[in-house]
């Protein structure tokens, strides 16, 4: 766990959750979870399918990363 009483580790992490919160709302993915959601009728099973879509979304963008030099 990051020394969060250090200005630096907390700015740091700061801008990482608004790069990524700017990241996530961009206007592909919120068209692409809304479309995927909006043929839900249920609450609770549009919820799991868009965690689902996020996961698989990120574990995609992980092995991108791990690929690269």
């Amino acid at each position: 766990m990051p020394d969060v009483t250090n200005i630096h580790t907390l700015s740091l992490l700061g801008t990482g959750f608004f790069l990524g919160l700017k990241h996530a709302l961009d206007t592909d993915h919120v068209i692409a979870v809304s479309t995927i959601v909006s043929e839900q009728k249920k609450w609770g099973r549009s919820s799991v399918i868009g965690g689902l879509w996020g996961v698989g979304h990120r574990a995609e963008e992980h092995t991108s990363e791990l690929q690269s030099p």
